[in-house]
Formats: structure tokens, sequence, C-alpha cells
């Protein structure tokens, strides 16, 4: 008897999600992307379930790595801005933040060093657009976040949103 193969099944194809098209692909070569995923359905179940408690439709993420520096990137999709506003609602409490500082040029958004409880708070930036929320987090020094340039870093992280929304 001829053992059985999957030579007649078909070929699946993951093709990215909405979230996607925000990839940020102006780092540089310098930056190594060390995690990416695609679409919300081929996140690991625990976390597609969190997600969809939270009404995001699509997601993507990724992780990069610049020596000691480390970049989250993070997008989520909604069926509407309200819905966006309200996942980014975690965002907008001043006491989460140890520096903050508003973006003129969007719906909701900041950049600043964000505590939210952490032994290691990163710079973090997050901002609403339209139906999408987009939050980056950034450690520059093995895992931590070290603000002797942070004026620099928040125009990093304020350049690398513009242009992923652009």
């Amino acid at each position: 008897m001829d053992k059985p193969d999957d030579s007649n099944l078909p070929q699946i194809e993951f093709v990215p999600g909405d979230a996607y098209d925000y990839k940020p692909e102006t780092l540089g070569d310098d930056w190594e992307l060390v995690i990416e995923n695609i679409k919300l359905g081929l996140m690991p179940l625990d976390t597609k379930l969190k997600l969809m408690e939270e009404n995001v439709t699509e997601v993507a993420n990724w992780e990069y790595t610049r020596g000691s520096e480390d970049l989250y990137v993070w997008v989520k999709t909604f069926d509407s801005n309200e819905d966006a506003m309200s996942a980014a609602s975690k965002f907008r409490f001043m006491f989460g933040w140890k520096t903050r500082t508003n973006l003129a040029f969007s719906e909701d958004g900041a950049v600043g060093v964000w505590d939210n409880m952490r032994n290691v708070p990163p710079l973090f930036l997050y901002v609403v657009e339209d139906n999408v929320l987009i939050h980056i987090a950034y450690y520059n020094e093995d895992g931590r976040y070290n603000p002797e340039n942070i004026y620099k870093d928040n125009r990093f992280m304020i350049n690398l949103v513009k242009e992923m929304l652009a």
C-alpha cells in the first residue's frame, strides 16, 4: 500500500491582514526584524481571544533589534473609530506617564516614558487615526530605556509613526 502524502492538498497562502499595510518600512538595514505577526488569525489562541475581546478586527506586530536597542510595533484595526478610541483609553491616564507630549498631528496620541506599573518603562508612543491604533515601545539599553537622548528619541518615534500613517 502506498504511503499517504499531502501532495493533493491545496497550498495555503497566508495573506496579511489590513493592519500589515502599516508595516514600518523605513527603519533602515541596521534594524533586524526578529518577530513578525501578519494577521489576527495566525496569533496564538490566548492572544487572539484577548484581542477579540477588545473588538480588534485585525492586528500585525513586529519586533526589531539593533545592537542594544529594541523596538516593538503593534498595529490594531477596529470596526470603528469609537472602538479604536476606546482601546486607546488605557494610554490616556496621566498617572501612567513619567513624561508625556501629546501628538498634534493625530486625533489622539502621545509620546513619552510610559510607566504602566513596569519595572522598566519604555519610551512609548500611541496614536489613533480613523479606526487604527498604533503603539510602539522602544528600549535603548538592553531592555531598559535611558532617557539621556529623549528629545532625539521622541523625534525618531514621531517620524516613524508619521511614515507608517502616510
